[in-house]
């Protein structure tokens, strides 16, 4: 019965974070398709069809997609900082690798926005050398469902840390771990706003100085 509940919870949590995405996609983009991208890639390419097409950039391919479609990133190291303005899903092989390194977030979720993020390494947000350092991991004002992700080593002097969530945050399968800041390794501005499974909650250690600043998260 246990297991029962928590299978209807889980769906709950998924439907009420992409039910948006899947209304604009029939209303706006009957036809949804997959754009590829590949460290080998070229920007230039459609990103249709193949990894043989592929783009080079993970936001060459957000800028080109419409709300409904997918992108998929091949492994590598993608040394960016990635803005999502629109209702998609951005999977991952869990060898892919988002290495911000710009001195701001490596991922940013605007608002009115349902995003799935799935297997990634989201790492290195700023250069350590950064003295005035500011930005996360992954900051949401969105919705955002997140799986099978690795949120490590965000180095922030001035503020925030690994996650700033504003938005909704479902956290299925990742790991939270030595990112630091002010505050830690999460930051949740809004109560009842953020989940996560058992998994989750057990891997968020080791951020500094805190593993969640603000208001808890709720179980799965």
């Amino acid at each position: 019965m246990k297991l029962y509940t928590k299978i209807i919870s889980i769906t709950l949590c998924l439907l009420f974070i992409l039910a948006p995405a899947a209304a604009v996609s029939n209303s706006n983009h009957s036809h949804s398709q997959t754009i590829y991208v590949s460290t080998t890639g070229n920007d230039n390419n459609s990103g249709l069809g193949s990894f043989k097409n592929a783009k080079q950039h993970i936001q060459s391919a957000i800028d080109i997609v419409k709300p409904g479609d997918t992108i998929k990133v091949d492994e590598g190291t993608y040394n960016e900082s990635i803005t999502i303005n629109k209702h998609i899903s951005i999977i991952g092989t869990n060898k892919s690798i988002i290495n911000g390194n710009k001195g701001h977030s490596c991922i940013k979720i605007s608002e009115n926005c349902d995003v799935l993020v799935e297997g990634f390494i989201i790492q290195h947000n700023v250069p350590l050398s950064d003295a005035n350092a500011f930005g996360c991991g992954i900051t949401n004002r969105g919705g955002l469902l997140l799986k099978n992700c690795e949120i490590t080593h965000n180095f922030v002097r001035m503020d925030t840390n690994g996650i700033e969530n504003g938005g909704k945050l479902v956290l299925i399968h990742c790991s939270i771990h030595d990112n630091i800041s002010k505050k830690g390794g999460m930051v949740i501005f809004n109560s009842n706003e953020c989940t996560w499974d058992l998994y989750t909650k057990q891997h968020t250690i080791n951020n500094t100085p805190n593993d969640i600043f603000g208001y808890p998260p709720k179980d799965l």
